[in-house]
C-alpha cells in the first residue's frame, strides 16, 4: 500500500448525510402533540371535519380518529371536540386549547428549523472553508415558501451555499438579461421565462412547472347561496361578483 493510500482522509460531511429535526409537546414526560398530530389538527381546524382532514393529508379516517383519541387522552383536556353524525352530519373543531397548542408548536418549529440549518452550516462549513454556491432568483411573492424550501435544503446540503435574491419578476429578469449570475429562476409569470429563453439564457429542457394555481371563490358565511361550480355564479341569488385583475 502506497503512503498516499495509507494517509487518513480528511473528515467531511457525508454526501448522503442529512439532519432531521422533530419538535413535539410533552405532558408529564409523555409525548402529547407531535408534528404529525399538529398537521392533522391544523386540517381539522380548516375543514371542521375529521374525515375531510384525513383526506386532505392522505391518511385513513380510522387512523385520523385514533390520532385524535390519542392526543385528547395525552393532553389532559380535549384539543379536538367531535360531534356525532345526525341529520346534518357530524363535525369536529379545535378547542381553544387545541388551537393554542397547534399555534405554539408551529411557531416553535418555524423558528427552530432555520436556526438549526444555520448552525449546521456554521459547524460543517466555516466561513473560511471553500464551498459550492448556487444563485437563486425568485419572485417576492414566493419568499416565504422558498425560504422554507431553502431551510430544508440546508439541512440536507449544508456544504452548498444558496445565495437567494427576491424581487419583482420583471426586474429580476432584467438583471439576468444584463448579466447577473443565476442558476435557478422561479417566477409565476411565463412571459419573463419567454424573455430569458429567447435570449438563450435557459438550458434546453430545464424550463418546467413546479406548482399550479387553482380558482378560489370566497363568499359570505354559511346560510347563503354557495357557488361550487362556475355556473353557480349565474344564480339570481348572487348579486355581485368581484374578480382579481386579471
Amino acid at each position: 500500500m502506497s503512503p498516499a493510500e495509507q494517509a487518513p482522509q480528511p473528515a467531511n460531511w457525508g454526501d448522503d448525510w442529512t439532519v432531521g429535526m422533530r419538535v413535539w409537546i410533552e405532558r408529564a414526560g409523555r409525548a402529547m402533540l407531535s408534528e404529525g398530530h399538529a398537521e392533522l389538527l391544523g386540517a381539522i381546524g380548516r375543514t371542521h371535519s375529521i374525515s375531510a382532514a384525513a383526506r386532505s393529508i392522505g391518511i385513513s379516517y380510522r387512523h385520523a380518529w385514533l390520532m385524535v383519541q390519542e392526543v385528547n387522552a395525552a393532553s389532559g383536556s380535549p384539543l379536538v371536540a367531535a360531534a356525532v353524525g345526525g341529520v346534518r352530519g357530524g363535525g369536529a373543531q379545535l378547542t381553544a386549547q387545541g388551537r393554542y397548542a397547534v399555534d405554539v408548536l408551529e411557531q416553535l418549529r418555524g423558528e427552530l428549523r432555520p436556526k438549526g440549518a444555520a448552525v449546521l452550516r456554521r459547524i460543517v462549513a466555516p466561513a473560511d472553508t471553500p464551498s459550492q454556491s448556487l444563485h437563486l432568483a425568485a419572485a417576492i411573492s414566493l419568499q416565504e415558501v422558498v425560504g422554507q424550501v431553502l431551510t430544508e435544503y440546508a439541512l440536507r446540503q449544508p456544504l452548498i451555499l444558496v445565495r437567494a435574491v427576491f424581487g419583482s419578476s420583471n426586474e429580476l429578469a432584467d438583471h439576468l438579461l444584463a448579466g447577473a449570475p443565476c442558476d435557478l429562476f422561479i417566477s409565476a409569470d411565463p412571459t419573463h421565462l419567454d424573455r430569458l429563453e429567447a435570449s438563450g439564457l435557459l438550458e434546453p429542457g430545464d424550463r418546467r412547472p413546479l406548482a399550479l394555481n387553482g380558482l378560489a371563490a370566497i363568499g359570505p358565511p354559511s346560510g347563503t347561496t354557495r357557488a361550487r361550480k362556475l355556473r353557480d355564479l349565474l344564480s339570481d341569488k348572487i348579486k355581485h361578483v368581484a374578480l382579481a385583475d386579471p
